[in-house]
């Protein structure tokens, strides 16, 4: 019933209740409560019945984290805490997400994401931070796989955790500080805040957790399944082979050494000794083939959106820049962050162009009056503005 129709019908029984002569009055309001309080209880029960009234501190039946959600699972870890084996399924993952730039090793890698989760798909943290890696929102917005992508999937957060920390070192890298640093400042608190700050702030939460993130580095270093060493050591097969026969501390003279009887080619029981083997190193993987994409006019991207390759991704940030990667790592950008760029079009004359809000220009190629130009992604990591196949700008990366 519309709020309108309640509200007079109310009105209208009041002034039957008050018209009423005075014995029958108080028998009409005694009814009209208890018929008003039947009505309460029926829409109660009938609302829980179908699960319309929510429980308090249950969780939304998409998982999401709202007010009264469950708790989340599990608990970030703090110094101190041991570092757990990485866990089999995690070592693909890590490995892939460890070759996308010298900075990031696979040990490294394995080692924020013991700090920042334990491994525990579940954490929720600060101001959004959700999923292995505890990506913020807008950072995983950047760096997601997909647009469906989810960052509680150790499948899209860990190789995506190695994207985002490459690209951060190379976007902070002209700030003062140690880039690896102040690339993990900006995982944690967002590159806007580092920026502002000027470099690596020196916060105790920050030397702490970077503590955390390198004694797991050093433990998973060790891991022969990331290419480390065992940390176990190898005993030799014949402890004795180099122990001094003379005095502690000094070695027999050559001429007092016992020959060996059995000659150089057998053990001492007089067995041969086996021959060593030698192992034929693997073939190197197959160079990639990287593809190219050709973009038509008229096309726009919006902030955070991007026109990508199988090796190259052109996007506008959410702070107005562009920015080309490489294999995740930044090798290009156009210095507009800052200046209110919000949508980047590539028009039909051939210019690509960098509006404001208000559709004002903020950065252009300077390419209009070529009509019929494309944008092209090569396959070499540079990206044109070609047309009839004369290149009219480019960024200047190809490799």
């Amino acid at each position: 019933m519309p709020l309108s129709q309640g509200v007079d019908a109310l009105t209208r029984l009041r002034r039957t209740i008050f018209r009423t002569p005075g014995p029958l009055r108080w028998v009409a309001i005694g009814t009209t409560l208890g018929l008003v309080l039947l009505l309460v209880l029926f829409g109660v029960v009938f609302r829980t019945g179908l699960g319309i009234v929510p429980v308090v501190g249950a969780r939304e039946p998409d998982g999401g984290n709202r007010v009264g959600a469950a708790a989340p699972i599990g608990i970030a870890p703090s110094p101190g805490t041991s570092p757990k084996p990485l866990p089999d399924e995690y070592v693909p993952l890590v490995v892939a997400a460890g070759k996308v730039c010298p900075e990031l090793p696979a040990p490294r890698i394995a080692g924020q994401v013991m700090a920042a989760s334990g491994f525990t798909p579940g954490v929720l943290g600060e101001d959004g931070a959700e999923g292995v890696a505890q990506f913020r929102p807008e950072l995983w917005q950047a760096y997601a796989p997909s647009p469906a992508a989810s960052a509680t999937d150790p499948a899209a957060a860990v190789p995506a955790l190695g994207r985002a920390m490459c690209g951060l070192v190379d976007e902070l890298a002209p700030l003062d500080g140690d880039a690896y640093l102040t690339a993990l400042a900006a995982f944690q608190w967002g590159p806007e805040a580092i920026r502002e700050a000027g470099g690596l702030p020196d916060a105790p939460s920050l030397r702490a957790f970077a503590d955390m993130v390198s004694d797991y580095t050093a433990y998973y270093a060790r891991d022969p399944r990331l290419g480390g060493a065992s940390a176990t050591p190898t005993r030799r097969n014949n402890p004795t082979a180099s122990t001094p026969s003379g005095p502690a501390g000094t070695a027999s003279p050559p001429g007092n050494a016992t020959p060996d009887p059995t000659g150089p080619g057998t053990n001492p029981s007089g067995t041969p000794r086996p021959s060593a083997t030698t192992t034929t190193a693997p073939p190197p993987p197959p160079a990639p083939v990287w593809q190219e994409r050709v973009i038509r006019s008229t096309s726009a991207l919006r902030t955070d959106q991007s026109w990508t390759s199988n090796r190259l991704e052109l996007t506008l940030t959410g702070d107005g820049d562009i920015v080309l990667r490489d294999q995740g790592r930044t090798v290009w950008r156009s210095g507009t962050a800052g200046r209110g760029g919000q949508v980047l079009v590539f028009q039909g004359d051939g210019n690509l162009v960098l509006y404001s809000r208000y559709g004002g220009t903020v950065w252009s190629s300077r390419t209009a009056r070529n009509n019929g130009a494309t944008l092209v992604l090569r396959a070499d990591g540079n990206v044109v503005i070609s047309d009839d196949g004369r290149s009219i700008w480019q960024t200047g990366t190809a490799s």
